[in-house]
């Protein structure tokens, strides 16, 4: 078998339950993609897949237009119209060179100790507080509000306050003593980092989701006489059976009293703050957020790799399949497609340790439409299997989390290296006559013990390349009598690795490389003399390797997919349920130049 540097093409089909013919989807040789045409026409009229769909343009890129209108000015009146559907009490919009209410009861604020008017921010213009240890918008000593109530703001914290403060404060009660009960606060004591509120006490949110905004996002607060809730962007994020009444004395500051001693003052940007008498459902809040939502999201570079405002992921890339769409929202992976899959081999460096070769391996494999990787577990360069170490474990549930952000699933790919397909020490000779077919169940269950133990997106599957020629005694012109010896052995010791695993997940597969010429009639146990692939599809999972070199051969029977038709059969008829992969490697036709993952140590890929 002849293995180059850069991947195999590979095609995909999937045998389901009663299905008369496989789907089939033909997959770019990552080396040389630019054959692919070539390959097309080669499948024998098998419907080739569409490839990735070309990501539209990215709203976020859009500087505030769309079809001549400007977006931010629109969105901003949907949302003044989606707040003045809910007749709020109090609205502090900034909007002028005051605090404005334009709430049906009304108190203008007074900008105090250094607070100030910020212009052009998203809404229009917001409040900046922090200027100095007292600064705040004073907007007296209103009557306490009863529960229940709601209040809504758009503010984006600087993380420090005026001074570094412990805690701050968003809309704060008339100081009582030493505290100001009734107060919401961005962060609470000791700087917690979550948002909450003072009962006198502080009350903390404990979801990461409460986290202090750092960039404007859409934040409310509901007081009820069952206790406290808080959404962020919509979502109900935190609840706690610790209520208040709602006190308004201040907004950013602690009553603005000068003196008093700055732990509560706040520090950043508050654009919009709206008090409600009652409390707003869920949906009202939802369509609040959504008319902000169209507003931020003008505010922010989706695609620069950091979450911002109204993001819920930022994966620094335009590619609107993976798990964070091009509007920087997390989204499920698609659902349906054949398998495109593609073996990486770590010869020269352990890809996984190496953040740059995880983004250009992954970048390449979804540019492509590769939706899983046989990904190789040995570390060439530790002289170990990943699966049995903690650092090993450690950096390949990192890789796995990696690739799964990109809706890619992964197989724990475990067979030969470089240098003449030899194995890991710890494997040689459990293909020889004699050999221990223990080592390789050994190694099959690190694999399978770490996939079990890990938290969060786990492997697919575990893929053995292990095959005939990797026995010592192996010769391709050998006898027929001695390769049927051959491949009883490996049917023999690859049911041995099978049954070792057998009560497992039943989802969890067991995906085994085997050549397409796997057509030698054996018997194994007190089975029937049949065809040694009958007996591996029986078991496992197979990616048979259709290496051949007349694919495009036009003539009756020639064809990638014929080829492998008995096979293909046979799985149909007698083994429902049971995935086949084809894999092809092809090599370009003369004049046209491979194509290569763009790194130094390039990727070895079968």
């Amino acid at each position: 078998m002849t293995r180059t540097i850069i991947s195999p093409l590979t095609l995909s089909l999937l045998c389901p339950l009663l299905a008369f013919a496989c789907d089939i989807e033909d997959m770019a040789d990552a080396d040389h993609l630019d054959h692919l045409d070539d390959l097309d026409e080669a499948v024998n009229g098998a419907e080739a897949a569409a490839a990735s769909p070309t990501p539209g343009p990215n709203p976020m890129a859009l500087s505030g237009q769309c079809n001549g209108i400007n977006c931010a000015q629109t969105s901003v009146e949907e949302w003044v119209s989606e707040v003045e559907a809910d007749q709020p009490r109090n609205w502090w919009r900034f909007d002028s060179e005051m605090a404005d209410d334009f709430g049906y009861h009304p108190f203008d604020g007074d900008l105090l100790n250094g607070a100030v008017i910020e212009l052009g921010t998203p809404f229009g213009n917001a409040v900046k507080l922090g200027t100095t240890p007292w600064s705040c918008v004073h907007i007296g000593d209103i009557e306490t509000l009863q529960k229940p109530w709601t209040v809504e703001a758009i503010f984006a914290a600087d993380g420090t306050g005026a001074t570094g403060n412990p805690s701050t404060s968003v809309l704060v009660g008339p100081v009582s003593g030493s505290v100001a009960p009734g107060t919401l606060k961005a962060e609470t004591w000791d700087n917690s980092g979550k948002m909450g509120y003072t009962t006198p006490w502080d009350t903390t949110f404990t979801s990461p989701a409460a986290a202090t905004p750092t960039t404007f996002k859409h934040v409310v607060f509901v007081g009820t006489v069952d206790g406290m809730k808080l959404y962020v962007n919509g979502a109900l994020v935190g609840q706690n059976p610790a209520t208040m009444d709602l006190a308004l004395g201040g907004i950013g500051g602690v009553s603005c009293e000068v003196g008093w001693a700055p732990g509560g003052v706040f520090g950043g940007l508050i654009d919009e703050m709206v008090v409600y008498e009652g409390e707003l459902g869920v949906e009202r809040i939802a369509a609040h957020f959504a008319a902000a939502k169209s507003v931020l999201e003008y505010e922010y570079d989706c695609g620069n790799s950091v979450v911002e405002g109204v993001e819920e992921c930022d994966d620094g890339n335009t590619d609107n399949t993976d798990r964070c769409s091009n509007t920087c929202q997390v989204q499920a992976c698609p659902q349906g497609a054949p398998v495109r899959a593609m073996w990486v081999w770590n010869d020269y460096t352990n890809i996984a340790n190496d953040p740059t070769e995880i983004k250009d391996l992954l970048d390449f494999s979804r540019s492509k439409a590769v939706n899983r990787l046989f990904f190789d577990v040995y570390d060439l360069e530790a002289g170990g299997f990943m699966t049995a170490t903690p650092a090993g474990k450690a950096t390949l549930a990192t890789f796995i989390a990696s690739a799964d952000a990109r809706c890619l699933e992964v197989e724990l790919l475990i067979g030969p290296k470089k240098d003449g397909d030899k194995f890991p020490a710890s494997m040689t000779g459990w293909m020889d006559s004699g050999g221990n077919v223990n080592v390789a169940v050994a190694v099959v269950a690190e694999a399978v013990t770490f996939t079990q133990n890990l938290q969060g997106r786990k492997p697919v599957g575990i893929h053995l390349d292990l095959e005939p020629s990797h026995a010592s005694d192996w010769d391709k012109n050998a006898t027929e009598t001695k390769k049927q010896e051959i491949y009883g052995r490996l049917i023999d010791r690859l049911y041995t690795i099978a049954d070792a695993f057998a009560p497992n997940d039943p989802e969890f597969r067991l995906n085994a490389d085997a050549p397409v010429s796997l057509n030698e009639w054996i018997t194994h146990g007190n089975g029937p003399n049949q065809n040694a692939y009958k007996y591996l599809l029986d078991r496992l999972d197979v990616t048979f390797m259709d290496y051949i070199d007349f694919a495009g051969v036009p003539g009756p029977g020639d064809g990638l997919i014929p080829y492998v038709s008995d096979e293909l059969a046979y799985a149909r008829d007698h083994v429902p349920g049971r995935k086949i992969i084809v894999g092809v490697e092809t090599l370009p036709p003369t004049g046209i130049s491979p194509m290569r993952i763009p790194s130094t140590r390039r990727v070895r890929m079968q």
